[in-house]
């Protein structure tokens, strides 16, 4: 199993929003197969030196984030395409169309997972509507169809970037990575090694106990191809617009953000995504899980003083002592990991 694979079962599970908790469980049964072989025995999370990081590793806290406080702006920001939704709304709005799509509805040819969608009876209201209106005056109906498009695309336009943000704050993150050894990381993370890196193991990361507070860990893909989610931003525009519409695809949010780009590979990330609802978080942008870090490792260029703060922490929680250095007679450049020193 490798990170290409795992995405492959991701991207071809769709579990609608009304799925029953019996199927659900069974068609995620893949993919937490998936995750156990691909799991790797340790993970890291780099850290600077500040007080909330500090407050964050005596309490055992890992703060999940909304996507739009991280250095990348691509990061779990969906993708569609805009004109293409308009071009659909435009080339349906006649009254070919309409009668086609009558004809269709009469003989019981659309595919039921379309009415399926609405579960709060608007696909029948809305065809008895159309059952009820005239196409004989095709020119009449494809003026006023037209004039109904307009508004609905000037309104799509209007609402997209709130659909989008909503989306995109709906789960929070934390990142971890399968390497603590990475020159870049360090310096990217972790105050251009003045900070410490934490370790965590299987048992302090188990599915078990991520799962009581709605967390799953995941492996990130990196790919050129952004998440399509036209289907997703369908069902947040009815959602904004008081039409409940059933979810197309409940981990819609997680496949867009463990999709960023092949120039972010070296992080080798896994992200620690939480589903919490924002009214339910301490914060609107962030939400803290309990998880234990059984190892500290210091960087480079740690002070003195941050050292001896963290290792005064690290003694209380009988956590495993490391420092990162620098081997001067070798001709490559990799970081060496040592015991502690003090």
């Amino acid at each position: 199993m490798d990170r290409t694979k795992f995405s492959e079962i991701l991207d071809k599970t769709i579990i609608p929003g009304d799925v029953p908790d019996a199927q659900l469980n069974q068609a995620m049964r893949p993919i937490k197969q998936a995750l156990l072989e691909l799991k790797p025995n340790k993970l890291y999370r780099y850290r600077s030196v500040n007080p909330n990081n500090i407050d964050a590793l005596k309490s055992d806290s890992v703060y999940t984030v909304t996507a739009d406080r991280f250095n990348d702006p691509y990061d779990s920001l969906i993708q569609y395409d805009i004109d293409s939704i308009e071009e659909i709304i435009m080339a349906t709005a006649n009254a070919d169309f309409m009668a086609a799509l009558r004809d269709l509805i009469k003989t019981n040819s659309l595919p039921s997972e379309i009415p399926n969608l609405f579960p709060n009876g608007e696909f029948d209201q809305a065809f008895n509507n159309l059952l009820k209106t005239d196409l004989a005056n095709k020119k009449e109906v494809t003026q006023r169809l037209t004039s109904m498009a307009d508004n609905i695309i000037a309104f799509i336009r209007l609402i997209m970037p709130v659909a989008v943000q909503q989306i995109r704050n709906s789960v929070t993150y934390a990142c971890f990575s399968e390497k603590v050894d990475s020159i870049t990381m360090w310096s990217h993370y972790a105050d251009y090694h003045k900070g410490f890196a934490l370790g965590y193991d299987n048992q302090n990361l188990s599915f078990d106990a991520l799962n009581k507070v709605s967390c799953g860990l995941f492996p990130v893909t990196y790919d050129d191809i952004r998440y399509n989610a036209n289907s997703f931003i369908a069902w947040a525009i009815y959602n904004i617009r008081g039409i409940k519409m059933i979810q197309p695809d409940l981990l819609a949010n997680i496949k867009a953000g463990l999709k960023k780009s092949t120039d972010w590979s070296y992080e080798n990330e896994w992200r620690l995504i939480c589903t919490v609802p924002i009214e339910e978080r301490a914060k609107p942008d962030a939400t803290p899980i309990t998880i234990c870090p059984n190892e500290i490792y210091y960087g480079i260029r740690i002070s003195k003083e941050d050292k001896v703060l963290l290792h005064e922490i690290a003694l209380d929680k009988k956590m495993s002592e490391y420092e990162m250095s620098i081997d001067n007679a070798s001709s490559n450049y990799r970081m060496i990991i040592k015991p502690a020193a003090f």
